[in-house]
């Protein structure tokens, strides 16, 4: 957890808005900084803040009740605000709470306390939890909860020595949420468990195996059943063939029957389509009066309608605006009345404001007045209340003066007497800086005493190593010098070798020789592919032909195919067209009498009877059946369409793939044939080429061959050539090396020898040093009753010696403040009675001026209210004003509604008059329009223009009529085709049936099927039980493997459990405890050695039983130390003293924050107070420890008054103002905002005043 920033308010002392950025430049460079103060100025107040924006909760208090007595004095409101990482994370923590209505008096209401954190996506910190949820979730975020975080993070007063003095099941929590050992803790019960699981698992396979053996069957029964089933098959076998036979046959009459429906049914369907024929003469000829109306509709009547449309219209309009006039007169004269009405309403307005402006001249001078006189009186209540608070001030300060006189004479008399007592350690001050250089030096000779002997023995081993290394050196070069004569005569064979088998020739000559050899090979090889390439797409080229043929023939039938179901299903469309007309005419047809005329018609015959009945559901039935052959057939042609495209495509490239390879064989002909010297007319044998061209790649290939093995012999040469040369000039430069080996050894070997005799004399004269320094300091010592018998107690000597020296210091300072104090305050005593005389006076003067301004301004606060009442001047001004321009804006408004309605009303008389002329005109043209029309109607033979509309029909009605003629004379050509075809059909299906009996088929059908059911049913049981058998087996011979498994792995779960698991985790968990403190205390003890080397921790060993473990003890986790000033004799951490107390447990405190563990990552550290219990040689080491803890990037506070520290930089400076009881922080990152001055609101009860005065809080 690392802190980033704080921001709190009103807390204890620290009264206002306090900020500290943690984050700024002076703590990030340094890591480490004070935060310094007096005692009781608020230091701890921080680390209050910041336990309070987290877990709610402070330190220093026992509960959480307790909080609302942090609320500063006089503030009704305190928050605390945090900020903090948890690793990438960013959250923010906030606390706040307040008094009831803002009161002083009001009870404290429950606090508000959230948690936030911050997302990159909104580019804000967004909710995360709330109320009693934010301290369990920042304990599950960081593995601390509050108790924790104080023992590893906040060190408070007091909290120092908590984890060292823990009990051993607090410190076994801490350890497991710090380090993460709560996984130790489940794998133990998870290795319980599962060893539990194993052996129950093993039981249950065994159980179940001796199930098994019961249910397996005899091999006898199997071989049974194994041959009842192939009976079966071949009997099913035999039932399935006459079953398709029979199939075939019933299929074949089915086709006749239906095809003789179908040939008697479109037979009914021809006559009715002659009856429809002859019905529809009728509405031909009304189809034929409708298009002469049509013509005489477009070229007279049409144009005639638009003009009686508009001539009515005009009509309308003069209609309507004649009705308009009378209304416009009406709104003119209202109009000229509300005129007149705002003229009168504009001179009464500013009659009022005239007389508003006399009285305003008298009231103006006298609210001056006022306003000056309510500014002296509150100006000299002010000044009361200063010198009453003057008055307050001066009081205290006279008492505080006379109690620190009495406690700096206490102080005094304290110094002198223990001065008294310790006379002897006065010369201390004088002695100690030589006692300090006489320890240094003994210090130093010592060392150099144990330096001097340490280097002689080094010497003497170098000395002896060296003469190890001349004689190792000169066997080498022995052997050095045998390897380079040797690798000599080898290289000379090597070229002897080489050179036979050149054979007097160059290495070129035999890389040429194979390089042609290749070109040739290269040339037949192609050949050959050429002469391939060729057969084989002349094959090709034949292969596609053929197909290409076949695929021609099949398309054609297929067209045929179509063709026919095309005009079959045209037939059936007209069909079905058929039966719908005479289904629609269903109900009509009902109402028709013989010898009484058609409703619809006319006619006195009615037809009808003799039609053909038709079904529309059958023929709906037939037609989509035909629509799915004609489907399919279309599918086909296309299909076949398709591959007949692509074998087109296919035979195209086979000619241009066997054009490209003759073109290609033709271009390797001429050097084939001056390969093996031979005529290109030889080779339009394309077979004979290819036989040529084969030998002549053998023979090609063991030439090459040839030349290959002698490549092969010569490179091996050379490289073993090469090899050799290689050899030699490395023997050459190892004997080189190891000759100047033997040299450099040889020189060494007489330095060493120089270096020995040095290091023997410098020991003896570091003996002789180290005698005379230790007697000076035994001297010097034994005059202060101190006694050492050698360096280890030396320093216990010089320790005790400077905490005397230390003692007399601090009570010499006490006693020179005390005696300076006392003098100032003398000093001072006068000076205070003087200021609270002044302070007594001014009060009764301040009283007096505030009483004299409050009878004046009330006088004149009556006579103002007796001429102008409570009204102010400005507005009753501004009021008046604004009446009277409103009265002038309706009086121009009333001018413009006048003009506006003169002007309507000479537009619409106007618009009269326009209307009327266009109506005349528009009248004598629609009377030459209807002389027109009625002359028009007589030459198309039309009696009168109703006759005329009766005749005229809409388009669509045209269009059915001409679409139903169109469609009556397809209908009769599409029955005609399909009876053909229907005819032909039916006489093929006779011929496929004669001989059969469809009654006998069905019945032979019916009884195979019951028969091989039957049979099926026995063969599928016998074929289950096979199975069963099989699985029981199999099931067998797998539970046998997994058991032998299964006892196995039984026994290494065991053996695992029988280590570390447990039912309750405990024991694994314990041995991980164990070995995580004894890594605190390691890293602990490495701060230790630098503040206290005299300690040493250890943990304490206690003998564990198995019964412990098992009940989850934890091991013994308790800690001692080791003193080394008492021989190492080893104690319980109880038994030293305070400052002692607190040193170890802050080693502790920084082993645990730089503990590395997945769990936590402790950024931020804060020590409060304990530096004030160390000398000053402890506490300097102690600052040099956190100060190598910065290095590891980490962040230390340390908050403390101890008068050495007030130099460390940065610093975060307490400071008090005055003697308000309030304090406040700067420093570094810090900011501070006083608190605003609150409004006083009376207490919703009357409480008791004391008499002597205010109380404190408003005399400050």
């Amino acid at each position: 957890m690392k802190i980033n920033r704080l921001k709190f308010s009103n807390l204890a002392s620290l009264a206002g808005i306090t900020s500290i950025d943690f984050t700024a430049p002076e703590f990030q460079d340094n890591g480490l900084f004070l935060l310094s103060g007096p005692t009781g100025a608020g230091k701890s107040t921080v680390l209050d803040a910041i336990a309070l924006a987290l877990y709610g909760r402070t330190p220093r208090l026992s509960s959480g009740r307790e909080i609302g007595t942090l609320l500063s004095h006089g503030q009704t409101e305190y928050f605390s605000e945090l900020e903090f990482n948890l690793g990438e994370r960013l959250f923010q923590a906030n606390w706040s709470c307040s008094r009831a209505y803002g009161r002083l008096d009001g009870n404290l209401q429950s606090p508000k306390h959230t948690l936030l954190e911050f997302s990159a996506e909104s580019g804000k910190f967004e909710y995360l939890a709330d109320k009693g949820e934010v301290a369990k979730t920042i304990a599950a975020l960081s593995g601390l909860n509050f108790e924790r975080f104080t023992r590893t993070m906040l060190l408070a007063q007091g909290r120092f020595a908590d984890f060292l003095q823990a009990r051993e099941a607090d410190k076994s929590d801490l350890l497991e949420q710090i380090t993460g050992t709560e996984i130790y803790s489940l794998i133990s019960q998870k290795i319980y468990a599962l060893a539990q699981e194993k052996t129950a698992l093993r039981r249950e396979k065994e159980n179940l195996l001796q199930t098994l053996q019961i249910n397996l069957g005899t091999e006898e029964e199997q071989q049974q059943l194994q041959l009842r089933q192939q009976e079966l098959q071949v009997l099913l076998s035999q039932l399935s063939q006459e079953q398709k036979t029979l199939q075939t046959q019933q299929q074949n009459c089915e086709l006749a029957e239906k095809m003789a429906q179908e040939l008697a049914a479109l037979e009914q369907e021809m006559q009715a389509l002659a009856e429809e024929e002859r019905l529809f003469q009728p509405r031909a000829q009304r189809l034929q009066r409708a298009r002469r109306a049509e013509r005489l509709q477009q070229d007279c009547f049409a144009r005639l309608q638009e003009q009686r449309r508009t001539l009515a219209a005009l009509e309308k309009q003069s209609q309507e605006t004649e009705l308009a006039l009378p209304q416009l007169r009406s709104d003119r004269e209202a109009k000229a009345e509300l005129r007149q009405k705002s003229d009168a309403v504009l001179q009464q307005k500013k009659q009022e404001y005239a007389a508003l402006q006399e009285v305003l001249k008298k009231v103006r001078p006298m609210d001056a007045e006022l306003q000056l006189l309510c500014r002296n009186a509150q100006t000299a209540e002010a000044s009361a209340q200063q010198a009453t608070q003057a008055l307050a001030a001066a009081q205290r300060g006279w008492d505080e003066n006379q109690r620190k006189q009495q406690s700096a004479q206490e102080e005094k008399a304290r110094a002198t007497a223990w001065q008294a007592e310790h006379s002897r350690d006065g010369k201390l001050i004088v002695d100690f800086s030589e006692l300090q250089k006489l320890l240094l030096d003994w210090q130093e000779a010592n060392r150099s005493f144990q330096s001097a002997q340490k280097r002689r023995m080094t010497a003497a081993e170098r000395q002896q190593l060296s003469s190890q290394a001349v004689q190792k050196a000169q066997k080498l070069l022995r052997a050095a010098e045998v390897r380079r004569q040797q690798s000599e005569v080898l290289c000379q064979q090597q070229q002897s070798v080489y050179q036979q088998l050149l054979n007097g020739q160059s290495e070129d000559d035999w890389r040429n020789r194979e390089i042609a050899l290749a070109g040739q090979l290269n040339s037949a090889v192609e050949g050959l592919k050429a002469v391939a390439a060729l057969r084989q797409a002349d094959a090709a080229c034949s292969k596609a032909r053929s197909e290409q043929a076949a695929l021609a023939e099949k398309l054609h039938r297929a067209e045929e195919i179509l063709s026919l179901c095309k005009q079959k299903y045209e037939v059936q469309q007209e069909r079905l067209t058929l039966a719908r007309d005479i289904h629609n005419y269903a109900a009509m047809r009902s109402k028709l009498v013989s010898g009484k005329p058609c409703p619809l018609c006319g006619s006195t015959e009615h037809p009808c009877d003799k039609l053909p009945q038709l079904e529309v559901s059958e023929q709906e039935r037939i037609l989509q059946s035909l629509q799915l052959e004609h489907q399919k057939a279309h599918q086909e042609q296309q299909r076949l369409l398709t591959q007949h495209s692509e074998a087109g495509g296919k035979y195209s490239q086979a000619q241009a793939s066997f054009t490209a390879c003759r073109n290609a064989w033709q271009e390797v002909c001429p050097a084939l044939a001056e390969l093996l010297a031979l005529s290109p007319a030889q080779f339009q044998d394309t077979a004979e080429a290819e036989r040529l061209l084969i030998a002549k790649v053998n023979e090609l290939k063991d030439s090459q061959q040839q030349a290959q093995h002698q490549r092969e012999q010569l490179q091996t040469a050379r490289q073993h050539l090469q090899a050799a040369e290689k050899e030699c000039q490395s023997a050459r430069a190892e004997f080189s090396r190891q000759e100047g080996e033997w040299r450099k050894f040889s020189a060494l070997a007489e330095s060493e020898q120089q270096h020995l005799t040095e290091a023997e004399e410098n020991f003896s004269a570091a003996g002789s040093r180290e005698q005379a320094s230790q007697e000076n300091f035994c001297r010097l010592a034994g005059s202060y009753q101190e006694e050492c018998s050698g360096i280890d107690q030396a320093g216990q000597c010089f320790a005790r010696l400077e905490k005397r020296l230390q003692d007399w210091n601090r009570n010499e300072t006490a006693l020179n403040t005390a005696r300076n104090a006392e003098q100032n305050l003398q000093a001072a005593e006068a000076v205070l009675a003087a200021n609270l005389q002044a302070a007594k006076e001014r009060s009764e003067q301040a009283s007096k001026t505030f009483q004299e301004a409050a009878v004046a301004a009330k006088d004149m606060t009556e006579k103002r209210q007796k001429l102008f009442a409570e009204q102010d001047c400005d507005q009753a001004e501004s009021a008046a004003n604004a009446a009277m321009e409103q009265a002038q804006a309706c009086l121009q408004e009333a001018v413009a509604q006048l003009g506006q309605a003169e002007e309507e009303l000479a537009a619409f008389q106007v618009r009269l008059e326009d209307q009327r002329k266009r109506q005349a005109s528009w009248a004598e043209m629609v009377k030459e329009g209807n002389a027109a029309a009625a002359q028009a109607l007589q030459q198309e033979g039309f009696a009168s223009e109703d006759e005329f509309l009766g005749a005229c029909l809409s388009s669509a009605e045209r269009d059915k009529l001409q679409e139903e003629k169109e469609l009556l004379e397809q209908k009769n050509a599409s029955c005609r085709g399909r009876y053909e075809i229907a005819a032909a059909q039916y006489r093929d299906s006779q011929q496929l049936c004669q001989g059969l009996d469809y009654q006998d088929i069905c019945a032979r059908l019916q009884a195979i099927s019951s028969e091989t059911d039957t049979l099926n049913q026995e063969l599928g049981s016998a074929r289950q039980q096979e199975k069963l058998w099989q699985a029981a087996q199999q099931q067998y011979h797998g539970l046998d493997a997994e058991l032998q498994r299964l006892k196995e792995d039984e026994g290494q779960w065991q053996e695992l459990n029988d280590l570390i698991g447990s039912s309750e985790g405990g024991k694994f968990r314990n041995i991980a405890q164990s070995i995580t403190l004894d890594n605190v205390i390691a890293r602990a003890n490495e701060r230790l050695k630098i503040i206290m080397p005299r300690y040493e921790l250890v943990r304490a060993e206690a003998e564990e039983s198995e019964n412990s473990a098992r009940r989850n003890t934890p091991r013994c986790l308790a800690i001692n130390i080791i003193d080394d000033y008492l021989g190492g004799q080893e104690r319980d951490t109880k038994n030293i003293s305070g400052g002692e107390t607190f040193v170890v447990s802050l080693a502790l405190a920084l082993g645990l924050s730089g503990l590395e563990n997945t769990n936590l990552q402790v950024d931020t550290l804060f020590l409060d107070e304990g530096f004030g219990s160390l000398d000053a040689s402890s506490l300097e080491q102690a600052l040099q420890a956190l100060g190598r803890l910065r290095d590891d990037g980490r962040l230390i506070g340390i908050i403390s008054h101890v008068e050495a520290m007030k130099d460390m930089e940065p610093q975060i400076v307490v400071e008090r103002l005055g003697n308000t009881g309030r304090s406040r922080i700067y420093g570094p990152g810090c900011t501070f905002q006083p608190p605003l001055a609150k409004e006083k609101k009376e207490p919703r009860k009357k409480s008791r005043r004391s008499t002597s005065g205010p109380p404190a809080d408003e005399q400050s």
